[in-house]
């Protein structure tokens, strides 16, 4: 799990929209994991494969798969060991043995206190001091003195298969889910029915006593769900856990769904106060079909700011120098980047091209050359060039028969 949080999660740049799913997916992960080991050391049955047939057999009722494992290779170390001296003593017998393919191993002393009730080990390697497994100098002792269960001395607890049993959950009853109590609830009683079934199936006689039972349980269990679903206006408990937000729409998408709603109440007399025709020349507004191909008012056009800015963005000193000279320097300094083309179809359709006038709002607006040039800041007409001196150069001649032709 550190692993994994560790090289996957805080390692990359993960976001946290997408950490939070990860980190629930890991524990999902853990808990069928751990559900899993749990099934496999409570319901399986361990091959004896070492030489202290009741020992081991003994262990592999107490130890979960992982820890039996380890237990099991202690005792097979057992073999290799050479038991040197026993020193009887009032109390207790002392063992001291030492390793038969490692001489350099100093030797170990395992102290025997040979008690009625509880007999208690202790051994100078102190491996179960530290890792809480019986060492493989204590089963030594074990076999010398002919034991067929491990002491009680000896068994750790959180190493066995019942160290669950007394574990309290840390979250409070009322803090928790419904869903997770359903779930927890439903475990519990598949375990406990899976039992009862297996017991019933032995005999026909037991299997009919459950199937009695069972159909006498059936209508009283549904008469408890009826009267607990008839409670369930009753608020969840668990306020205080992480959900997922309050999903809250915004306003301008209720304001458009109440005016929808308004509209929708009109009747056709109070729709038509509000159609386009029946709006004045001067109210009219410019609207854009989202058809553009069968708006006739929609002004298609090739020029682009966007593109005009980004050309100019990249001239040269000299070349700007160039456009100032000729009088074009002020569109260098256009800002915009979009052609609001709603709006020059507007003004297109109030503009009248006999009298060169434009209608707005009711008043009229005298449009020529000489307003454009004080707007936008453009020369007025031409100048004349004189191609007389020139008809000799090769390129000059090729513009004076072109504009010869034209004439």
């Amino acid at each position: 799990m550190n692993r994994y949080m560790k090289d996957k999660l805080l390692s990359s740049r993960v976001r946290l929209i997408e950490l939070v799913p990860q980190l629930d997916k890991s524990n999902i992960c853990l808990r069928n994991k751990v559900v899993k080991e749990d099934f496999r050391s409570n319901n399986s049955t361990h091959v004896l494969s070492t030489g202290l047939r009741k020992l081991e057999k003994h262990a592999s009722t107490l130890y979960t798969d992982n820890v039996f494992q380890l237990i099991c290779v202690e005792i097979d170390r057992v073999g290799e060991l050479i038991t040197s001296e026993i020193m009887h003593l009032n109390s207790c017998r002392v063992y001291i043995t030492s390793s038969y393919n490692n001489d350099e191993e100093n030797e170990c002393t395992t102290t025997y206190y040979h008690r009625s009730s509880d007999p208690r080990l202790v051994c100078s390697c102190q491996l179960f001091e530290h890792e809480g497994i019986p060492c493989s100098h204590l089963f030594n002792v074990m076999k010398h003195e002919r034991m067929r269960e491990i002491p009680r001395s000896l068994i750790l607890k959180r190493w066995t298969k019942e160290a669950k049993s007394e574990v309290q959950s840390t979250v409070p009853k009322d803090n928790t889910p419904s869903e997770t109590l359903r779930s927890a609830r439903h475990g519990d009683l598949t375990y406990l029915g899976s039992k009862i079934s297996y017991l019933a199936s032995q005999t026909e006689e037991g299997t009919a006593i459950l199937k009695k039972e069972l159909n006498k349980l059936e209508p009283i269990l549904a008469e408890v769900l009826n009267q607990q679903k008839d409670m369930s206006d009753i608020s969840d408990p668990c306020n205080n856990l992480l959900r997922d937000p309050v999903k809250v729409r915004s306003k301008g998408r209720q304001f458009k769904k109440a005016a929808a709603l308004k509209w929708n109440t009109f009747d056709p007399s109070q729709k038509a106060q509000y159609s386009v025709s029946t709006l004045t020349h001067s109210d009219s507004i410019p609207t854009v079909s989202k058809d553009k191909s069968k708006d006739s008012r929609f002004m298609a056009t090739r020029c682009s700011p966007k593109i005009f800015l980004d050309i100019v963005s990249k001239f040269s000193k000299d070349q700007i120098a160039a456009v100032n000279e000729m009088g074009f320097g002020t569109l260098l300094q256009l800002s915009c980047t979009r052609i609001r083309h709603d709006l020059c179809s507007f003004l297109v359709d109030k503009f009248d091209t006999e009298n060169c006038l434009i209608w707005l709002h009711g008043k009229t607006m005298k449009l020529c050359s000489s307003e454009f040039q004080h707007i936008i800041d453009i020369p007025e007409g031409g100048t004349n060039i004189d191609f007389s001196d020139s008809n000799d150069n090769s390129d000059t001649k090729v513009f004076w028969d072109f504009f010869c032709w034209r004439r």
